[in-house]
């Protein structure tokens, strides 16, 4: 290392830290660059101020406005709830119901719209509300009405779905019942062809001890039967009784 160089790192050793701005200087920014409009800047800015005043309140509660107009309601929404003493009662209440309301019907949960149009009631029956308060509650009930007749129209949907599956179902099945007994009929026809050509074949067949096929045995036999008399027995003459043949 040269003498030059370890003068420098000794230098660096002992040259002074830079001191922070003060917190009024950079609460005085956040604010001018939030009334200008630059909330990226008040972020950063108010960002400093609670990073620095960890336990005051009211850091906070000034660091939820730029996330409320960046519409980071989320982040808005969890910095303001356990705000308890950091503003006038009605003025945290009214920015506590804001985030929730706005939070709420971004991330489409029914259930903190309600909690926040509850809040919003309150804060209006005491008197002494914020303007901003009625406006923000009659969004809420819209949300609520609005969404509420799209689930009911989701519902009415589903349920429609639901039963146009159940017919087809029913129509699937109905339809393979057919085919099935379709089926089961050509076997059926298949199965009584098949028994008669093999029973035509075997009519067809010569009997080597006759020398004639079924048919013609059958026929003889048929002719045999129709020669003999009817009423005769054992060879004595029609019309005459006869008895055993001991």
């Amino acid at each position: 290392m040269t003498a030059m160089a370890a003068f420098l790192s000794i230098l660096s050793l002992v040259a002074p830290t830079p001191r922070p701005r003060p917190l009024a200087t950079v609460f005085a920014g956040a604010v001018e660059s939030y009334v200008e409009g630059d909330m990226e800047a008040a972020l950063s800015g108010f960002s400093e101020v609670a990073s620095r005043m960890p336990g005051f309140e009211r850091s906070w509660y000034n660091l939820t406005a730029p996330l409320f107009e960046l519409e980071r309601f989320g982040e808005a929404d969890s910095l303001m709830r356990p705000l308890s003493d950091c503003a006038g009662g009605d003025t945290l209440g009214s920015a506590q119901a804001a985030t929730l309301l706005a939070y709420s019907m971004s991330a489409g949960e029914r259930q903190g719209v309600e909690r926040a149009a509850d809040m919003l009631r309150m804060l209006l029956g005491d008197g002494e509300s914020l303007e901003c308060d009625a406006p923000n509650l009659e969004a809420a009930l819209n949300w609520l009405r609005l969404n509420s007749e799209s689930q009911d129209q989701q519902n009415e949907q589903e349920q429609q779905d639901q039963q146009d599956q159940q017919e087809q179902q029913d129509q699937q099945d109905e339809q393979d019942q057919q085919d099935e007994q379709e089926q089961q009929d050509q076997q059926d026809q298949q199965d009584r062809q098949d028994q008669q050509e093999r029973q035509n074949q075997q009519d067809q067949q010569v009997n080597p001890e006759t020398g004639m096929t079924e048919d013609q045995a059958r026929m003889l036999l048929d002719l045999v039967e129709e020669a003999v008399p009817a009423d005769s027995l054992r060879g004595r003459p029609a019309g005459i009784a006869g008895g055993p043949d001991w």
